[in-house]
């Protein structure tokens, strides 16, 4: 049983609100993402990545097809059992790191696990160590504000990793880091793909950075292509 896979997956957008005609962004898409693998998409920007990524989280649903985390159809699921699921299986990274910035490092990093329902305790012990790993002991207490845009990110990606979820999805990670923060992360991310075993599904302009990843594909006029 692979952690995401994709069947058939169609989105279209409509083009008015009052529904008049439609846009195919993403057509018949086929993706299974395996265990302890890491799969980069590239394309155009607006070739649908983005949407793909978010569909294959259950941000998004699709117009047709199928998304099955860990063997079940998101859209059999009610809001809340789908965020459950995605919470417990799936960790996220966006290019905007989406930090709460009026909580610490540490704080932020054990969100997750505290809103899945652990204890306090087993959360601290758990993000401290996250921290530790990626370098950051002494950023624990720092809020948002305080951290660089690598430090930022590095800590983004502790609390993906948090409640130890099975595959990462990446939106553009180094998108907005500068060449040597960027280097950095993706350094960080491939190693703990391999070292956890997780698998990490990640969407990026760098191809240098896609094809440092066991599998490649191009999104391209609305479907995908395997590259690597």
């Amino acid at each position: 049983m692979h952690p995401i896979e994709l069947i058939s997956i169609t989105k279209r957008f409509k083009t008015s609100e009052k529904g008049e005609g439609e846009i195919t962004i993403l057509n018949n898409i086929d993706l299974q993402v395996l265990s302890g693998q890491s799969t980069a998409i590239i394309g155009k920007s607006g070739s649908g990545k983005s949407t793909l990524l978010h569909i294959a989280g259950g941000l998004d649903s699709p117009s047709e097809g199928k998304v099955l985390c860990k063997g079940t159809d998101f859209s059999s699921l009610d809001d809340k059992h789908r965020s459950a699921l995605r919470n417990l299986h799936i960790g996220f990274i966006f290019q905007a790191n989406l930090l709460l910035e009026d909580f610490t490092a540490l704080e932020n990093v054990m969100a997750p696990a505290l809103i899945s329902g652990k204890k306090e305790s087993e959360c601290k012990d758990r993000a401290v160590q996250l921290l530790k790993k990626l370098g950051l002991e002494d950023r624990m207490s720092h809020v948002p504000g305080k951290l660089s845009g690598g430090e930022k990110q590095r800590v983004a990606i502790c609390r993906a990793l948090m409640n130890e979820p099975e595959v990462i999805l990446a939106d553009e990670p180094t998108g907005a880091l500068d060449e040597e923060n960027a280097a950095e992360v993706e350094e960080l991310l491939l190693n703990l793909v391999k070292e956890e075993g997780r698998s990490l599904l990640l969407v990026t302009h760098n191809q240098d950075f896609a094809y440092k990843c066991d599998n490649v594909y191009l999104l391209k006029n609305h479907g995908l292509t395997k590259e690597k």
